[in-house]
Parts: C-alpha cells; structure tokens; sequence
C-alpha cells in the first residue's frame, strides 16, 4: 500500500469521533473500547547527508479492546486488536542515510496486524500471549518518548544485536510481569526468535517458530522511588538470543547473542511540586558483544522541561543526545575509504499540545558523522510531526 488516501483519514477520524462520544456516554457498562491515532512527520534533509530534499511520512493506528468481565464472559480479562498502516518516503535511506533512524515511524509502505493479544490480571501478576511489541513495556523510558529518534524509544544495540519484535514488524510473545513490592516491578518476557521484515512478513501474519531461528528472551527489574513530587523509575534488563549469528571478521557461526540495557526516568525540578510539570531527565546506555554486532555500545540522555509556560501547561521542551558507537572489529574488514568510529544525533524540540486530541512538534536534529563511517557530511533536518488522538 503505498499511499493512504486522504478520505479514509478522514473517514476514519469521524467514526473515531463518534465512538469516543458514544463510549463516553455508556463507559462505566461498555466491554469495548475505540482508539485511532494519526502521526505525521514532514521531514527535509537541510544540508549534509546523502542529499537536500523532502519527504512525508504518516502512520494510522486503529485498536478494539474487548474487557472480559463487562461483557459477561470471565473475570480480570482484556482482549486487543491492533492495525497499523504506514506510508510515505524512506528519508533515512533516501535523504540522511543516518544509522539511527531520525524518524521512529519510518517503515516503508505496508499494512500490518501490529496486536493481537489477551491479557489476564491475577493480584499482583499478570500475563499476556500474542502479538506484542517488546518496546510498548521493555527497554523504553518515559521521557525519551517524547523525541522523534528511533533511538530515543529502542537503543540501537536493542534493534540491532538481536531480531526483536518490534514495530513495524510484530511476532508472537508471552509476557509476564510480576509486582514485587511497591517499588519493585519484574518483567519477563519469551518472543519468536525472527518476526521479519516487510518483504518477508507484510502483514505480520506469517509466524514460523523453529530451532534454526531460535527464541528470545527479555528479562527487565523496574525500580520506582516514592517520592510524589520528584518521581523516578530505573530499568535493568538484557535480550538472550539462542539462534544462529556470524562473526564479523572470519564468519564463522555462533549460537548465542545477547544485549544488555540501564535506562532512567527521573523529576529533578518539579514546578510547585507538580510532577507532571518541570525539569525531568533521562538516559540510556546499552552494550553487546563487539565480536557479533555492528553497534556494540549506545549512550543516550536527554532532558524535558514540561509546562515552560504558564500559559501552555502541556507543552513540552527538549534536547536529546543519541549516540551510537560502532564495534571496532568492523574496520578490520573495512573496505578502502570507509572508518567505522561512531554515530550522534542531536535532537532539540518543542511539543505543542492543543487539549486531548491534537499536537504540533517542530524539531531539528544535528546528526554527526551519518552512517557511522565517515563517508557522508554531517546532516542537519528539520521536521514537522503533527499528531491526532482519539
């Protein structure tokens, strides 16, 4: 599907409308639940890169939650549905020819089954099977989410090490989670070993699960202070990946890869004791074994300042620094001309949110040394994201 037709946005926003005021109307009674979300990026490479230009892209999703109980079926039960389309250019191939992926929507044209899942809640754990995106509860920090760089979601070494479910392709999962105490969260999660790609898995439909692909399996600690003014919450997790990898520099097989991950989320000027408006920060830092991966070391951080004026409590300002360094067994085999060292996107933006339903975020990202090899200059991109919620 290579192109969207305006209409059916359209279209599918009025229904989405419609549903919202009707299930406001009967929420507490309806098992169901209706959600649609539109994000569009206009994206131009300014100078550096691979070539001056502007694409856009855009990404629909549509979702139907079932809610076991409300409709008379069982107890402490949640049924998800979730479609994704995505359509536009390919900047980062086209334009940037950035490793780290400057926009977290860009994925090609396609259509894709992105959740199918059931949910069941006991006291203090709970578990999930079907399709299920790793990134929507591991390896992730709130305040990173903000930005538009892929990194800023998923590390690169995350994405990278190991095949991941994760958009735009989605496999089977079974995730578990488990509270630990008021403060203490465990996460643990096992996922088809390859979920594909869009050539090879359009719809995310085709699931095969065999000893040659392997299994992956997450494992994450969550830790939450209990501060009501100066919020925090600190990851520790890692990827194991028993399938078939290659050594870089002589190619010979190995079964086994891993990764392993720190994030942090953390108020540290709240406004008027408000944890939802001030200065928050964040950061990333990933690792793997450099004798396997591209990236074997990621470091991210950044800061958010929420509420920056008093007139726009749900604005939101920030900068992020991504940055991506690449093994160094990569130049052992490096062909003339080309010197892997590494990769940093700059990222600065600025979130207007106009109530629920809409936000408007214009941002620029300095990205040094795109590629990571110091064949291309370094970039400088502008981009409009524009968001529609319902």
């Amino acid at each position: 599907m290579k192109f969207l037709p305006l209409s059916l946005i359209l279209l599918t926003f009025t229904f989405t409308c419609f549903a919202q005021e009707e299930e406001n109307d009967e929420e507490s009674s309806s098992p169901w639940t209706f959600e649609a979300s539109y994000l569009g990026d206009i994206a131009s490479n300014l100078q550096g890169g691979i070539q001056k230009g502007t694409k856009f892209m855009g990404m629909l999703n549509v979702s139907l939650g079932l809610d076991t109980e409300k409709a008379n079926l069982w107890k402490n039960g949640e049924f998800i549905i979730h479609g994704m389309n995505t359509h536009g250019g390919e900047p980062t191939a086209d334009l940037v020819g950035d490793y780290q992926t400057f926009s977290n929507i860009e994925a090609g044209p396609g259509t894709v089954m992105y959740e199918l899942l059931y949910t069941h809640y006991f006291n203090k754990f709970s578990l999930s099977a079907g399709m299920h995106d790793l990134n929507g509860e591991f390896t992730v920090t709130d305040y990173g989410l903000t930005f538009a760089n892929s990194s800023f979601g998923i590390t690169p070494v995350g994405s990278g090490t190991v095949p991941v479910s994760i958009f735009p392709v989605i496999t089977l999962g079974v995730v578990a989670r488990y509270e630990i105490s008021d403060n203490i969260k465990w996460l643990g999660a096992i996922y088809d070993g390859d979920p594909g790609d869009y050539e090879t898995n359009k719809h995310s439909m085709q699931w095969t699960v065999n000893y040659e692909e392997g299994v992956l399996l997450v494992s994450e600690v969550q830790f939450s202070n209990s501060s009501e003014s100066h919020p925090g919450i600190y990851r520790l997790g890692g990827m194991f990946h028993n399938g078939l990898f290659s050594n870089i520099v002589d190619g010979a097989d190995v079964r086994f890869n891993h990764n392993w991950y720190v994030m942090a989320d953390q108020m540290v000027m709240p406004k008027n004791d408000n944890p939802d408006q001030g200065l928050g920060l964040f950061l990333q830092v990933s690792g793997a074994p450099k004798q396997l991966n591209f990236n074997n070391f990621y470091l991210g951080f950044g800061l958010n300042y929420m509420a920056p004026f008093t007139s726009r409590p749900d604005d939101v300002i920030g900068l992020g620094i991504a940055k991506a360094n690449i093994s160094p067994e990569m130049n052992k085999i490096a062909l003339p001309g080309e010197n892997y060292t590494s990769e940093t996107a700059i990222e600065l933006i600025y979130k207007f949110q106009f109530g629920d339903h809409f936000a408007l975020m214009p941002e620029f990202q300095y990205i040094v040394n795109p590629g990571a090899n110091a064949l291309l200059d370094n970039a400088l991109v502008g981009m409009l994201r524009f968001e529609l919620a319902y």
